[in-house]
C-alpha cells in the first residue's frame, strides 16, 4: 500500500494510559505465577485469559499511521488497514479541541488509541481513530464522518483537499 504516509502521535494522556494499563497487565501475569500455588487453574485461566483478551484486542486497534493514495485514505493497524474511499469523502476539516468532548459508545478509549464509535453535538454519532486530540481531522463522507490524528493535521487537510478538488 503506496502512499503518502502520516505517522500517529500520541498524546501525553493516551501514553500515560496505555503505559499504565500494560504496567498492570504485566503485574497481573507476574502474581499469578509468583502465586500459582494458591490459586486453583480456574482463577490461573481466568487472570491470563483476562490479560491476553485485554492486550490483544487493544493492540488489534493499535493506530501505526494513516497513508492516503489516490483511492483511499488508509488507517493502519497492526498486519491490517481500515480504508476509507476517498471517492466518497465530501469534506475534510481540522477539529477544534472542544469539539472532542462527547461520549464513547463503543471501542477502545484510551489503551494504545481512541477507537471506536463516539457521540457529541458536533458530529453526532462517529468514528474515531485517534491517538492525539489535538491533531484531529474531521473527514466528511456525506452524513457520515470519520474522526484521525495525522501527526501533520495541516499537510494531511491539504492533500485530501487537493483529491477532493479532482474528484469533484
Amino acid at each position: 500500500m503506496n502512499g503518502i504516509r502520516f505517522n500517529a502521535s500520541w498524546e501525553r494522556r493516551l501514553s500515560v494510559i496505555s503505559s499504565l494499563t500494560t504496567l498492570i497487565l504485566v503485574l497481573v501475569v507476574l502474581e499469578t505465577i509468583a502465586k500459582a500455588s494458591r490459586f486453583d487453574t480456574g482463577m490461573i485461566a481466568l487472570r491470563i485469559g483476562l490479560v491476553i483478551f485485554v492486550g490483544i484486542t487493544s493492540a488489534l486497534f493499535f493506530i501505526r499511521g494513516y497513508s492516503i493514495t489516490t483511492d483511499a485514505v488508509h488507517i493502519l493497524h497492526f498486519g491490517w488497514a481500515t480504508s476509507l474511499k476517498i471517492k466518497d469523502l465530501t469534506g475534510v476539516e481540522k477539529v477544534p479541541l472542544g469539539a472532542m468532548s462527547g461520549i464513547g459508545l463503543f471501542g477502545i478509549w484510551g489503551i494504545y488509541s481512541f477507537t471506536g464509535i463516539a457521540r457529541n453535538s458536533t458530529y453526532g454519532i462517529h468514528r474515531r481513530y485517534l491517538t492525539n486530540r489535538f491533531h484531529a481531522v474531521a473527514l466528511k463522507f456525506g452524513k457520515k464522518t470519520v474522526v484521525v490524528s495525522p501527526d501533520d493535521p495541516e499537510a494531511f487537510i491539504k492533500l485530501l483537499r487537493s483529491y477532493l478538488e479532482h474528484f469533484n
